[in-house]
C-alpha cells in the first residue's frame, strides 16, 4: 500500500522533508539561478518590452487580447514590481531545492520546463513559455509504495507565491469547477498541460490533472499547500483559454465582469474599485 493518498500529499511532505535535509548541491544550485534572475529582473526595462498575451497574462477576457490587438497600450507597471518579482523568484527556487532533497528517488521532478502555448502566431501572442515544473513517476522503480497505483504517472504544477490570508484560503479551496480565476492560474496551467511537445515526452499529461501549489511568503515555514485540479476542469480551462485568445475583429465586451459580477471587481475594477486589470481604465470607459 502507497504511503501517501494522493500526489499533493507527497508533494507537501517532501517540501518539509527537503528543508529539514536540504541536499548541499540541490541548494547551490538553486540559489545560484536565484542570484541570476534576481539581477535580470531588478535590471529589468520594462519599456523596453512589449506586452504580450503569455500563459501568465491576458488569458482570462478576450477584451485584453482585443485591446493588444488594437494598438492599444495597458497601463504601466508598478514601480516596484521588479522587486515583487525577485521575491518570487527566491520562494520558487528554494522550492525547487526543497523538493528536489525531500522527494523519494522513484519520482522524478523537472523544473523550469519549456513548452509551446499553440496561441495565434501574430506579434501580439508568445509562442512559447515555461511551466514551474513537472511530477514524474519512474516506472521502471517501485513508485507504487509512495502512490496509489492509479494515480497520474505525470503531473504539471505551478507554484504560486501567496500571503498569509491568501494562503489559508488556498488551502480550503477545491478546484472542482473553473469558476472566475481572474488571475489565469488554472488557465495558465492548462496551456502547459496541452503543450504537444510535453505531451510526447509525458504521455497522458493534459488528462492528469494538475497541482495548484501555494507558497506562503510571509511564513515559510508552514510550507507549501498543494491543491489538485480535476482534469475536466483543465480541459474546460484549455477551451475558454482558446476563445479568448483568439483574433478579435470586434469588440468582445466586458465578458469576464459580465459573466461572473462582483466576484471579479476586484480584478476587473467596479463600482469605484482600482481593479488589477492593465486595461481598466480602457475597459470601464467602453462598458
Amino acid at each position: 500500500m502507497s504511503e501517501y493518498k494522493n500526489w499533493s500529499q507527497l508533494i507537501d511532505r517532501s517540501w518539509h522533508e527537503g528543508m529539514v535535509n536540504m541536499d548541499e548541491e540541490e541548494l547551490k544550485a538553486s540559489l545560484v539561478t536565484f542570484s541570476v534572475l534576481a539581477f535580470d529582473s531588478l535590471m529589468w526595462n520594462k519599456d523596453d518590452e512589449p506586452r504580450k498575451i503569455r500563459p501568465s497574462f491576458g488569458t482570462v477576457c478576450p477584451r485584453i487580447s482585443y485591446y493588444l490587438q488594437q494598438g492599444k497600450q495597458p497601463a504601466e507597471f508598478p514601480p516596484a514590481l521588479s522587486a515583487t518579482f525577485t521575491m518570487g523568484h527566491l520562494a520558487h527556487q528554494l522550492c525547487y531545492a526543497a523538493l528536489a532533497s525531500g522527494l523519494p528517488d522513484e519520482i522524478k521532478a523537472d523544473f523550469e520546463v519549456d513548452g509551446s502555448t499553440q496561441f495565434p502566431d501574430t506579434e501580439f501572442h508568445n509562442k512559447k513559455g515555461t511551466a514551474d515544473g513537472i511530477f514524474s513517476v519512474r516506472e521502471d522503480t517501485d513508485w507504487q509504495k509512495w502512490l496509489p497505483e492509479d494515480s497520474p504517472k505525470s503531473i504539471i504544477v505551478d507554484f504560486k507565491t501567496m500571503v498569509g490570508f491568501a494562503f489559508r484560503d488556498h488551502a480550503k479551496k477545491s478546484f472542482d469547477s473553473l469558476g472566475p480565476d481572474a488571475w489565469g492560474h488554472l488557465r495558465q496551467l492548462s496551456i502547459y498541460a496541452n503543450a504537444p511537445e510535453l505531451n510526447e515526452k509525458y504521455p497522458g499529461l493534459k488528462d492528469s490533472g494538475a497541482l495548484l501549489i501555494g507558497v506562503n511568503k510571509e511564513s515559510p515555514v508552514q510550507g507549501t499547500k498543494s491543491r489538485f485540479v480535476k482534469p475536466e476542469v483543465i480541459k474546460e480551462a484549455w477551451d475558454d483559454v482558446q476563445r479568448n485568445v483568439a483574433i478579435h475583429k470586434e469588440d468582445p465586451g466586458a465578458v469576464l465582469l459580465e459573466k461572473h459580477k462582483s466576484n471579479v471587481a476586484f480584478f476587473c475594477g467596479a463600482s469605484g474599485r482600482k481593479g488589477y486589470c492593465p486595461y481598466v481604465k480602457e475597459c470601464m470607459a467602453n462598458r
